[in-house]
C-alpha cells in the first residue's frame, strides 16, 4: 500500500505527525510528498532519514504554468472565462492529486490530505477493493453536477470529500475507463495534460452561465468515491472526521477524546489557527458539542 499527498511547506508539521501516525497505525511501502520546486530540498533533508518517504516536485507531473495555459485556453472556448487567480491553486492540486494517482504502480493507493493527522487504524481495503467511506457533511451540490458532465451516477447518500480517496487496481482501471470514454487521450498528452483538460472541461461545460472560477466546483474525491462505488455496487460507511477549522491546537487530551468518541482524524488548518490558549480551547468545547449535535440531527432525517 502506498500513501502520497500533495502539499506546501506550510504543512510540514502536520505531515510529520500524520507519517509517525500512520507507521504506527497502517502498514505501507512508500509514503510520497508532491510539493513545490520550491520547497522539495526542505522536504528532502527533513524526511532524507525515513526510508519509507520519497519527495516529487510537482513539476515532474505538470507545471503550475502549463496546468493554466491548458486549463485558460479549454475554459476560454467553452465559456470565454478564464480560471480566478485564486483558485487556480485548488484545481490545480486535483490534477496532480489524479494525475499520480492513476500512474502509481502499487496495488492499493492511498491520498491523504497533507492537513489530516489520524487518530485509530482505519481498514482502506478489503480484499480487493476499496471500502468506501462517506461523511455527512462536506457534501456540495456543485461537485455532482460537474461530475454528471463526465459519466452517470446516482448521487451518493453521503458526501466523499473526506480528506482521503482510494484506489485498489481495478478501480484505478475502471476511472481510467470512464475519463477515456469522456475525452480520449492524445498520444501527444501526457496523463496530468489529460487530465486537465478533463477537469476544465467539465467545470466550464457544467457551469459556464456561473462566475464560475470564483468558487470551488471539482472535488477528485467525489469524483474518486463516486467511480467506486459505481464500479463495486457497495453501499457506503459513514466515517468521523473532526474539523473545526478555526482556533484549533493539538494536544493529546484532545485526541484521546477524540478518539473516545469515535472520530478517525482531525484537520489541521494552519491558515485558521488561532494562538490565543483559552479562545481554543473554549471553541474546540464549543465545536464538539455543535459536531456531535449536527450528526444526531442528521441521522434524525434519515
Amino acid at each position: 500500500m502506498e500513501f502520497f499527498n500533495v502539499t506546501t511547506i506550510k504543512n510540514l508539521s502536520t505531515v510529520q505527525c500524520a507519517i509517525k501516525q500512520h507507521q504506527e497505525l497502517h502498514c505501507f511501502d512508500r509514503y510520497t510528498i508532491i510539493c513545490p520546486l520550491s520547497d522539495y530540498s526542505k522536504f528532502k533533508s527533513v524526511f532524507s532519514i525515513n526510508r519509507l518517504v520519497q519527495v516529487v516536485s510537482e513539476n515532474d507531473l505538470i507545471s503550475v504554468e502549463r496546468f493554466q495555459e491548458i486549463s485558460d485556453a479549454i475554459t476560454d472556448k467553452y465559456c470565454g472565462k478564464k480560471i480566478n487567480k485564486r483558485r487556480i491553486n485548488w484545481y490545480y492540486q486535483q490534477v496532480l492529486k489524479l494525475t499520480y494517482a492513476l500512474q502509481s504502480t502499487d496495488p492499493q493507493t492511498v491520498m491523504w490530505d497533507a492537513d489530516t493527522v489520524p487518530i485509530c487504524k482505519i481498514n482502506f481495503f478489503n480484499k480487493t477493493d476499496s471500502i468506501i467511506y462517506g461523511s455527512q457533511i462536506e457534501y456540495h451540490a456543485d461537485y455532482f453536477t460537474t461530475l454528471k458532465e463526465i459519466f452517470h451516477f446516482d448521487n451518493p447518500k453521503y458526501a466523499m470529500t473526506i480528506q482521503f480517496f482510494t484506489l485498489a487496481k481495478n478501480e484505478k482501471q475502471h476511472l481510467k475507463e470512464t475519463l477515456r470514454t469522456y475525452l480520449h487521450q492524445s498520444k501527444n498528452d501526457t496523463t496530468a495534460e489529460w487530465l486537465t483538460k478533463i477537469v476544465a472541461g467539465a467545470v466550464a461545460s457544467a457551469h459556464s452561465d456561473l462566475p464560475i472560477f470564483e468558487k470551488s466546483y471539482f472535488s477528485e474525491q467525489e469524483l474518486v468515491g463516486v467511480s467506486n462505488l459505481k464500479h463495486s455496487n457497495s453501499s457506503q460507511k459513514t466515517i468521523k472526521h473532526f474539523r473545526p477549522g478555526r482556533q484549533w491546537s493539538t494536544t493529546k487530551f484532545k485526541v484521546k477524546w477524540l478518539g473516545i468518541l469515535g472520530y478517525k482524524y482531525y484537520t489541521i488548518e494552519r491558515y485558521f489557527q488561532n494562538q490565543h490558549r483559552a479562545e481554543a480551547e473554549i471553541y474546540f468545547a464549543f465545536y464538539l458539542v455543535y459536531d456531535i449535535l449536527r450528526s444526531l440531527r442528521f441521522f434524525n432525517k434519515k
